[in-house]
């Protein structure tokens, strides 16, 4: 049973309703409202709910009113009303009905509300018709309704004065079309046998405090695939994060080679320059000299290393990552000297062919032991590249990261491509994800070749099957003539596919 403080919106006017019996039929759904100007409008906002069936739940409701039939005992009200007043036989059939009667006293609310479930209303409008001040018992309430079990319609309650102007209206609008006020104009836009009635229609405040299922759903999968966006945006990043760090550690580490990564430009700073040895070239006995273009292939593999005693105490617009772990001892160390004289098998300066000056010429002498003019050598490495010309050996120092290279994404996949195309599996052993990849691909070939080898031993069972049945049914005879014909074949054949000819016999 609802609460008195239950309130529900009321909307009356006058419908226009198709009847259903006309010839050709006609949709008679097709509800139109009359214009207030030639109807009327009465509207109640705090209409009291006595109580509000299931069925009502947050839905609006358009019915037409009409006044039931009861035998009045002559204290329920009836007696008092308009003889013209709508009642349930002059409505339309397939439309909602709401049922309007004026509320005295328990008893009576009890009649009206049993005679509108015979009549099949969906809804009861009750209205006072007095007032009492002296007695609070004789004020209307939901507990005027009486046990609500079972009860399969709404009750609302409205005041009495709007209840009265209602019952005005229904008297009004009961007859032809013709009969009702402005009738002669709504015949010109109606077909004249249409009925005329007044309606109500029943604003659920719950029907828009809730918000319907439909939205709720929306809402719920659009908050989905907001978060899964949202997390596969994150992990993506937090990934491509890690893949960075991890490009950065290893170039920190001598792992990569930032030439071959294919980063723009990388040059040798003029601090480390200074540290690669100055000789005086003093050519080598000639009894002595070694091949270069041998030792290019016995050339040290690893960069050069520097140590930490070796670096400059300033060098601001360098970033390193030198350490004493990541140098080590390994590999060619530069001259701790800044001028020394050593023998070298190489006479001319490969940039620009120029001999040495035997006990003369300066020459500095590269950590792959390829030695060069310094004004030829030190303008291609401070400006060109930071290999050496002759056999792309890095010149850099080992775990030196320039200040100016950006690893980005694109350097990170350009760098597996490098990885991938070069082979270099071994790189990817601290990768969980490489490791497991590679195993599947190895057990996948494995059953494969499985696979082959089965069907090449089924293939050589039935190729000997077939052989013995063949052999079993050949005569001895046979056999032995065609392994003659096959041999002398065979030895006829021969010079004509061994001797070539030379030209015409004569």
């Amino acid at each position: 049973m609802g609460d008195q403080s239950d309130q529900v919106e009321l909307y009356f006017g006058v419908l226009v309703v198709p009847n259903p019996n006309n010839d050709g039929g006609g949709n008679y759904q097709q509800v139109a409202t009359v214009p207030q100007s030639m109807s009327f409008r009465l509207t109640d906002e705090n209409a009291q709910i006595f109580y509000e069936a299931s069925k009502d739940a947050g839905l609006d409701v358009t019915a037409l009113v009409y006044v039931p039939t009861i035998d009045d005992p002559g204290s329920c009200g009836y007696a008092s009303l308009p003889n013209n007043v709508t009642h349930i036989s002059q409505l339309p059939t397939r439309y909602n009905n709401v049922a309007l009667a004026p509320l005295t006293n328990p008893s009576c609310a009890q009649l009206w509300m049993d005679r509108a479930h015979l009549d099949g209303a969906h809804d009861i409008i009750f209205y006072g018709s007095f007032t009492s001040s002296n007695n609070s018992s004789a004020i209307p309430g939901p507990d005027w309704i009486g046990n609500t079990n079972g009860l399969t319609y709404s009750v609302y309650y409205i005041d009495g004065d709007l209840g009265e102007q209602l019952v005005n209206y229904l008297s009004l609008y009961s007859g032809n079309m013709t009969g009702v006020p402005y009738g002669s104009e709504l015949v010109q836009y109606f077909d004249f046998r249409d009925y005329v009635r007044v309606g109500v229609e029943i604003n659920n405040p719950s029907s828009s405090n809730n918000v319907p299922g439909l939205w709720v759903f929306l809402v719920i999968a659009l908050s989905i695939l907001l978060f899964a966006g949202f997390a596969s945006w994150f992990v993506i990043h937090f990934l491509q994060y890690r893949n960075r760090r991890d490009l950065r550690r290893r170039i920190a580490n001598g792992e990569v080679d930032l030439e071959a990564l294919g980063v723009k430009r990388v040059t040798v700073p003029r601090w480390i320059l200074d540290k690669i040895p100055v000789r005086v070239y003093v050519p080598a006995d000639p009894a002595n000299v070694r091949d270069l273009s041998e030792e290019k292939d016995d050339a040290p593999t690893q960069k050069p290393e520097v140590a930490i005693s070796q670096l400059p105490d300033e060098s601001p617009n360098t970033t390193t990552a030198v350490t004493s772990e990541t140098l080590g001892s390994d590999g060619p160390s530069p001259s701790t000297t800044p001028l020394s004289t050593s023998e070298f098998s190489q006479s001319t300066c490969p940039i620009c062919l120029d001999d040495f000056v035997p006990n003369s010429t300066l020459v500095r002498e590269l950590p792959c032991l390829h030695i060069y003019h310094l004004e030829c050598i030190d303008a291609f490495l401070e400006h060109q590249s930071s290999l050496c010309p002759l056999c792309k050996q890095s010149t850099l120092p080992r775990g030196y990261i320039p200040s100016t290279l950006r690893i980005t994404n694109a350097t990170v996949r350009r760098e597996r491509r490098m990885r991938r195309g070069h082979g270099s599996d071994g790189d990817d052993d601290h990768s969980r994800f490489g490791r497991i990849l590679r195993l599947w691909h190895r057990r996948r070939d494995r059953s494969r070749d499985d696979r082959h080898d089965e069907y090449e031993l089924q293939d050589m069972s039935s190729i000997r099957q077939s052989m013995t049945q063949t052999s079993a049914n050949a005569s001895p005879a046979t056999t032995v003539r065609e392994h003659s014909v096959e041999e002398t074949s065979d030895t006829e054949a021969e010079p004509y596919h061994t001797q070539p000819q030379l030209g015409r016999p004569n």
